[in-house]
């Protein structure tokens, strides 16, 4: 309605279908290998899909989609979300999900390698390693904010990148 042509990725089949029958146009692929061209968008928006990707090759898949100067406006899970379920008032099984995504994250930021099947489902993202991946992806930082804490963690991250 505003000039701009948009397009939508899942991974999910079922939530693609979704979404085509609401008349949008979305494709079935994975985040770390997008459908397009290179340089084909001016942005990308990306909510949360991160934590269940391999960063690194979905951030460069980013800036193979984006033309030079093109933004990403992105939010994240920090720490502090998953920390919530592990020490706040949680259930058992969102104490387990909390403690194997911590876990899980600091792994994969050791190793670059998750834990196996479903306990490697999920990481959490950090301002450090984000910050390497997007220089190694040719990204610039424009803004970040942190929504609220939970022990000092952020709880959500959001960043506007700029392809340079």
């Amino acid at each position: 309605e505003r000039g701009h042509s948009v397009s939508g990725v899942d991974f999910a089949p079922a939530l693609v279908a979704a979404a085509k029958l609401r008349g949008l146009d979305v494709l079935q692929a994975p985040a770390e290998k997008l459908p397009y061209a290179d340089g084909s968008f001016d942005g990308v928006v990306c909510k949360v899909v991160l934590p269940y990707t391999d960063e690194l090759i979905a951030i460069r898949e980013w800036a193979r989609a984006l033309k030079s100067g093109g933004a990403v406006l992105a939010s994240y899970h920090g720490a502090g979300y998953y920390l919530r379920y592990l020490l706040g008032d949680a259930h058992w099984k969102e104490r387990i999900y909390g403690a194997r995504s911590l876990v899980n994250g600091w792994i994969y930021s050791l190793t670059r390698r998750r834990l196996p099947g479903f306990a490697g489902d999920t990481i959490y993202q950090s301002e450090r390693r984000l910050a390497l991946h997007y220089r190694e992806a040719g990204f610039e930082i424009v803004s970040s904010v942190h929504g609220r804490t939970f022990a000092g963690f952020p709880v959500f991250i959001y960043h506007r990148l700029r392809r340079i």
